[in-house]
């Protein structure tokens, strides 16, 4: 009944939120010609519709990880080449604290035949999450390597707190928190680390955290270079979900 509740409650409000998003972006682009003291409102409903929007996918990721509706999609690629796509959008995710993001790549030329969208969304989430609970100008690093002749390990570090031993173990749980629900400073519902952690899962790896030697935290997951060819999909035939795309 809570699965087919949050189903039913996701998809009814993406109904009416496409129309806001869409339409308040148009708005946006041409806040010119309203007044001065509309300009600011236009630009706010849009930037709170796409942050709603992106709960929303959280909440049906979630579900259809649950529910075993995702499926691989695997591709041939080099795992370098991807990360190092994400530079822009990452650089753009540190630039909200000032922090830096840097890449240390042990290997070079790493060769995949996984699901790019997965990894893609596990190393932006651990970004996301070392810019909001890490220190304003930070040093963010991103660290490829093969630990082992099958296996790639990617780490994302920053200069933060760390996290508290007691709390370890809850990270990765759906709508975990580090901090208590009432006086929260960041925002969210806590279901990134938990849909990192399937996503790790699917593509056959495993997830983790650890503190810093001096100080801020690690996580990390290693993933096989070659994704499970059984529940694989080709991308040619994967099915688009509406919904998840916009």
């Amino acid at each position: 009944m809570k699965d087919e509740f949050m189903n039913i409650v996701t998809h009814e409000l993406k109904t009416p939120l496409i129309p806001i998003i869409g339409l308040s972006e148009v708005m946006e682009q041409q806040k010119e010609s309203l007044p001065p003291e509309y300009q600011k409102y236009v630009v706010t409903i849009h930037k709170e519709g796409v942050r709603l929007n992106q709960l929303i996918k959280q909440m049906l990721q979630a579900t259809r990880s649950e529910n075993g509706e995702e499926s691989l999609v695997k591709e041939k690629f080099i795992l370098n080449d991807l990360i190092l796509s994400m530079e822009t959008s990452l650089t753009m995710l540190a630039k909200r604290t000032e922090s830096k993001i840097v890449f240390d790549f042990k290997a070079a030329g790493i060769e995949m035949d996984s699901d790019k969208e997965k990894i893609s969304h596990v190393v932006y989430n651990f970004v996301d999450n070392a810019v909001k609970y890490g220190t304003n100008g930070q040093t963010i690093a991103i660290t490829v390597s093969l630990p082992e002749k099958e296996k790639v390990l990617i780490e994302v570090s920053d200069e933060g707190k760390g996290v508290p031993e007691e709390l370890k173990e809850k990270l990765f749980l759906k709508f975990s928190q580090l901090e208590p629900s009432l006086s929260r400073s960041r925002e969210g519902m806590g279901l990134g680390l938990y849909i990192c952690k399937r996503n790790v899962e699917m593509l056959g790896g495993q997830i983790g955290m650890r503190n810093g030697t001096d100080k801020g935290s690690v996580f990390y997951f290693s993933i096989p270079l070659i994704a499970n060819e059984k529940i694989a999909k080709n991308k040619k035939n994967g099915l688009i979900n509406f919904f998840m795309s916009f």
